[in-house]
């Protein structure tokens, strides 16, 4: 649950079950209200309060991969997919899209890359929402990313490439201190 400025709230949850040999299983829920908007008509004359509305239902599954080509193996290779249902409310008038967001990453565990993570994602391959007749594209883009821990994995570092279909590639960094394992 988030309250944020005016009316805007969020409530948000997310369950994951982890099986032995099919992977790991997930759902999420999010749900995004506006508040009270005020209306007016073409003239600018006053209408009375709307809402408007955002929800997304996750579903996803992702796996770990052990890879043999011969007699070399290629260990804990790692894909993942999610299915967003997405549905948008303003008013009266609702709208459905359908999107999907791919993923692997794979961490070296051998010489000098030792402790190094490559990780790839393309998200928001869909449809979008087209409420009336205004569409609203997703935000399609492609993450590539590396992450190096050390300490025994209590601090990490990350730099990632995001490559947005529709504008200028940026950079992004992170960096995590895990305080306890978990």
């Amino acid at each position: 649950h988030s309250e944020y400025i005016e009316d805007l709230r969020q409530e948000a949850f997310s369950f994951v079950n982890p099986t032995l040999n099919k992977g790991n299983f997930g759902a999420a829920v999010n749900y995004f209200t506006y508040g009270k908007i005020a209306g007016y008509d073409a003239q600018g004359g006053p209408t009375g309060n709307l809402s408007a509305t955002d929800f997304t239902l996750g579903l996803s599954w992702a796996k770990m991969w052990d890879w043999v080509f011969g007699e070399k193996t290629i260990e804990d290779f790692s894909t993942g997919t999610s299915l967003k249902i997405l549905s948008r409310k303003l008013y009266n008038d609702s709208a459905i899209g359908l999107a999907v967001d791919l993923g692997a990453a794979y961490p070296f565990k051998e010489g000098y890359l030792r402790g190094l993570r490559l990780g790839l994602a393309v998200q928001n391959l869909g449809s979008g929402v087209k409420l009336k007749n205004e569409s609203s594209p997703l935000p399609r883009l492609i993450r590539v990313g590396l992450a190096y821990s050390w300490w025994g994995e209590a601090m990490t570092a990350n730099v990632d490439e995001i490559i947005p279909a529709d504008s200028t590639p940026y950079p992004a960094l992170g960096l995590e201190y895990k305080i306890r394992k978990m």
